[in-house]
């Protein structure tokens, strides 16, 4: 059973911030969200009833209660099943790792407006300034002929920084000791290379894949892009800022590749989740 990607939309912020990301002032996660669900199902002819199921993911930051999917569900006006995944910024990659293992078309949403969970007062949100805001929606079916095919996921959990992250009234608090941002700054290099190397030695051609992913720690991509040179294309950086578990699929949106080629969409979700998705390009509706 082939699990692909049959079409996809995106959404970032329309203003930018005194940081140059981009944010949106007007809509919340859940108006991201049913925006991005209905572009990509207006994209690909399907009978709405035959989605089999919903999945909707966020950061998890700012609550998102009733459940965000149940909302969207009810914005599509469909009667399926549906539930919401929790994994931080790579919650998307994971949902999307889940859908491709179940039968039917499922549609998977992701929408974060991560620049309000920061506080420009707060000195430990200094790092943080890169958040901003997006959405991405994926349909993903078993029946499609065309579109990306979902080759394989992996992903990792570092949890020993688990009780130094929270969130208060929407706002991200961080109190994370100084003596251990080494060794997350080396979880999420060893994370990433080992996931990259995993998807890497999945594919049968010889090829060098590009690399999509989460555009929020700068100070990682050198020493990441040092390391894994010379096993993949190219590392796609945006302009747009950090807009959660849609910063991969913004980047393939906005620098697309030719069929047939591998793209490996790379994630991490606040400090202790990582998460990775090997594609082969197809004809997804765009």
């Amino acid at each position: 059973m082939v699990a692909r990607i049959a079409a996809m939309a995106t959404y970032i912020g329309q203003t930018k911030s005194a940081s140059g990301t981009a944010i949106e002032p007007h809509l919340d996660e859940m108006a991201m969200g049913k925006l991005v669900a209905d572009e990509v199902l207006c994209k690909i002819p399907i009978d709405r009833s035959s989605i089999t199921m919903v999945i909707f993911a966020s950061a998890g930051i700012r609550p998102i209660f009733p459940s965000g999917a149940a909302s969207i569900t009810a914005h599509l006006g469909l009667n399926c099943k549906s539930f919401d995944v929790l994994a931080g910024c790579g919650g998307f990659g994971q949902a999307i790792e889940i859908a491709s293992l179940m039968d039917g078309s499922i549609l998977v949403v992701t929408a974060d407006t991560l620049s309000r969970t920061v506080s420009p007062n707060e000195p430990s949100h200094e790092p943080l300034k890169l958040f901003a805001d997006g959405a991405a929606a994926v349909l993903i079916s078993h029946d499609a002929l065309a579109g990306h095919r979902i080759i394989n996921a992996f992903g990792e959990t570092q949890p020993f920084c688990h009780s130094y992250y929270g969130a208060s009234q929407g706002l991200v608090k961080r109190s994370l000791p100084p003596t251990l941002k080494p060794k997350l700054r080396d979880a999420y290099l060893n994370a990433w290379l080992s996931i990259t190397r995993e998807l890497i030695n999945q594919i049968t051609v010889k090829e060098r894949p590009w690399v999509y992913c989460n555009q929020g720690d700068h100070q990682l991509f050198v020493p990441f892009m040092e390391e894994i040179k010379k096993d993949v294309q190219r590392i796609i950086l945006t302009g747009h800022g950090h807009a959660g578990g849609a910063d991969p699929w913004i980047g393939l949106m906005n620098h697309p590749l030719e069929q047939g080629q591998h793209a490996i969409m790379l994630a991490s979700g606040i400090g202790f989740h990582f998460h990775g998705l090997l594609l082969e390009i197809g004809q997804c509706r765009v």
